[in-house]
């Protein structure tokens, strides 16, 4: 990478849950870790119990236990009897001990974040709000629960070895499932220890990655915290759009301010819903009501964060304005549901104004505060214990997983299945009907599909959000170069660059061989600059004498003392070869690899990492102790020419 300009990867095949990998000469920034629950629908739903109605299906291999059948409307379905699997970026596509910086825009991008960076050799910056943290946390620690609470045989882990694009009928044999590339979920020990190694930012707050890039969040209106980036060096100002919404919600407004005049705009996570969802919302809200009024149950199967805060508050206004007695309880059936609660109550200053001046009244923001306290909002940890006691009909329930595979909306399904009095909403966006409901088909509770989606649509996105961030250009995933019926694209802006799944593209830019410096406050007290009658600009020229001191990217001048000695400047293309020999002559051991073209050479004592350019001309060496990087200096210098 011999220019100053960038190049971006896209390491994502579903474009609302994005990882793109940005690189410039001398940092690596990957902005958000993708994690897909669609593999999830491949698997037989785990419901608690070995007798249920799933686990008596037929098996669709004689000598093979793992696999159940069903067929419902002539189609057959066939789905995996284990512990279900996620689908995250493969590690073998992208180097994370070469990733300077994460940058973690939403939850549900910090769920991922354990794959990316434990066992991973990554040693970089991760950079999230702290709402984002809390509420990741949560998100994460339900999923570890659900989890822990099942108990497969042994015997049902060896289904990989199958090949299941050949053997099975679809959806498994598309060709877009990738089954080896599916992982078991983390432990709650590596979420900790990814949790610790994040460096907590604001909104507007700017930190500088490595003295080259500089990253801002701004907030985006998706989520409490949620953020979009700018990503800036003295030449290119990259924004990063994630998951945003313009909608009024319970979240700070969105802040354009970063995102305008960028000289490339990301675009990912579009709305996928295409009815808005102000629309949809009063569909919900009157199936609710008319369910409860014939006495039946309705199950909301969700995550625990985010849109369920304003659920819960209009769903109860909702039964108060149509007569529904307050007899009606709202169970929230979540490990974390006590926790999410509580977090979305003391992060006042990351919520709508309205919200906030609740709190300047000594009044909580949201309305479940009340309902909790007057006993109409019951929560509870699962299904056992107190529940089953204290269990109600007709009610409203909120309960994980969005999968419909493991949690305890499986399990209420199982329940309440055999009534077409009871109904289960399915309202989050990325978890499609079709993927999740088959298991369940032969069920006579109804099911409806109000997709709730609340990120920026591509009405808004068209009519004024582009007009006003005024971007030189976009890149996008391949997902949104499409056309209308009157052959119009869908995206109505150009120039942009549409980048496939695992494909990279050069960012192109400006490129200068001057380099910003920095003058030693000594050095400026003598400076004396004289003008320019030629020139237009007020450029003025001066005089110093001191030495160039170039560190961590950053270059400054300094006051030349008598007796300081510089470093040793040397001259010459830096050839792999001889420094491998160099370094087999000190026995320093190390590793050697390629990356587009560079060699990037791993030392393990000293712990350094040298990359050598595609000209051989350019070398930088990263390391965390000074002495360190100064040994490998010496032995970089052994295979060039000295200056005298």
């Amino acid at each position: 990478m011999a220019s100053n300009s960038a190049q971006l990867t896209n390491l994502s095949w579903v474009p609302y849950r994005p990882c793109w990998l940005l690189r410039w000469p001398n940092v690596t920034i990957m902005m958000d870790c993708a994690i897909d629950y669609s593999s999830m629908s491949h698997f037989l739903p785990q419901c608690y119990g070995e007798n249920t109605r799933l686990k008596q299906l037929n098996d669709y291999f004689d000598d093979v236990k793992c696999f159940k059948s069903m067929t419902v409307n002539d189609r057959e379905f066939v789905f995996i009897d284990s512990t279900p699997e996620v689908h995250t970026v493969p590690m073998n596509t992208v180097q994370m001990d070469c990733v300077d910086a994460i940058l973690i825009s939403n939850p549900q991008s910090l769920v991922a974040l354990p794959f990316y960076c434990e066992n991973t050799n990554f040693k970089g910056e991760i950079y999230a709000t702290s709402p984002t943290i809390q509420f990741g946390r949560l998100l994460s620690e339900e999923l570890i629960e659900y989890f822990e609470r099942l108990a497969n045989e042994p015997s049902t882990e060896n289904w990989k070895k199958l090949n299941l694009k050949k053997v099975l009928p679809p959806p498994i044999s598309r060709r877009q499932v990738a089954p080896l590339e599916w992982r078991r979920f983390y432990s709650l020990q590596d979420l900790e220890a990814a949790l610790k190694r994040i460096t907590v930012i604001a909104f507007q707050e700017k930190v500088t990655v490595l003295g080259v890039v500089n990253v801002t969040a701004y907030g985006n209106g998706f989520a409490i915290g949620s953020c979009n980036w700018l990503i800036n060096n003295e030449l290119e100002k990259v924004g990063y759009m994630s998951a945003t919404s313009s909608r009024t919600s319970h979240t700070r407004p969105v802040d354009w301010v970063g995102l305008r005049g960028a000289d490339r705009l990301v675009l990912t996570s579009l709305a996928t819903a295409y009815d808005p969802p102000e629309k949809l919302l009063t569909s919900l809200l009157t199936t609710v009501i008319e369910t409860l009024r014939a006495g039946g149950n309705v199950l909301m199967p969700i995550f625990p964060t985010g849109i369920i805060f304003d659920f819960i508050d209009l769903i109860s206004t909702h039964i108060d304005n149509h007569g529904i007695s307050h007899d009606v309880p709202i169970y929230f059936i979540s490990p974390v549901a006590k926790k999410t609660l509580a977090f979305s109550n003391i992060n006042s200053e990351w919520l709508i104004e309205t919200k906030q001046e609740n709190v300047w009244k000594a009044e909580e923001p949201f309305y479940h505060a009340a309902l909790l306290k007057n006993g109409r909002l019951k929560v509870y940890d699962s299904l056992y214990g107190s529940f089953s006691q204290e269990y109600r009909s007709p009610c409203v329930c909120f309960a994980g997983h969005p999968s419909l595979r493991i949690g305890d909306a499986a399990h209420l399904l199982e329940m309440w299945g055999k009534s077409k009095k009871n109904a289960v909403i399915l309202t989050e966006p990325d978890f499609l009907p079709a993927e999740v409901w088959p298991p369940f088909s032969d069920l006579a509770i109804r099911v409806l599909n109000f997709p709730i989606d609340t990120r920026i649509d591509l009405v808004q996105l068209n009519q004024t959000i582009l007009s006003d961030l005024k971007p030189k250009s976009l890149c996008i995933p391949s997902f949104y170069n499409k056309r209308t019926e009157t052959g119009a694209q869908i995206i109505g802006f150009s120039p942009y660059a549409s980048i496939s799944y695992e494909e990279t593209v050069s960012l192109g830019g400006r490129t200068t061989k001057r380099k910003r410096v920095k003058i030693h406050p000594e050095l400026i007290k003598y400076l004396e600059v004289a003008g320019n009658e030629k020139s237009q600009r007020g450029v003025g020229y001066g005089q110093l004498r001191g030495f160039l001191n170039a560190f961590d990217n950053t270059f400054e001048i300094m006051p030349a003392k008598s007796n300081q000695t510089l470093r040793p400047r040397y001259s010459g293309k830096l050839d792999v070869e001889l420094l491998k020999a160099a370094l087999d002559e000190r026995q320093i051991t190390y590793t050697c690899e390629q990356d587009d073209g560079n060699h990037v050479i791993t030392t393990e004592k000293p712990s350094t990492v040298i990359t050598i350019y595609k000209d051989g001309l350019r070398t930088n060496v990263e390391a965390v102790v000074d002495e360190e990087r100064n040994r490998i200096v010496d032995v970089l210098g052994s295979c060039l020419k000295p200056i005298p």
